[in-house]
């Protein structure tokens, strides 16, 4: 499951990198870019946090299946529009 994980955050990353690279205007891609850096990073201390206090209240396997779930959640809210979007970028 780790090597599948690992291997799908792969492979989102260069999607979502490639099509913020189409869609964003030159001039713009490089605030865009920091920006998305700064959240990705910078919320990864406050996630970890948030493990191991569920963690240590709910057990070991709390964690890994609350982030399965708000994974699943994520996509399916945003599947839609990057669909959308990935069809408008071909078409053009």
């Amino acid at each position: 499951m780790l090597a599948l994980c690992g291997f799908v955050i792969t492979l989102s990353t260069v999607v979502t990198t490639s099509l913020r690279q189409q869609i964003i205007p030159g001039q713009l891609l490089g605030r865009v870019n920091s920006v998305f850096r700064m959240l990705r990073w910078g919320l990864m201390p406050i996630g970890a946090l948030v493990g191991g206090v569920v963690a240590q209240e709910l057990g070991l396997r709390a964690p890994l299946l609350i982030a399965a779930a708000v994974r699943a959640l994520c996509l399916a809210a945003a599947l839609r529009s990057l669909l959308t979007e990935a069809r408008t970028v071909r078409e053009e």
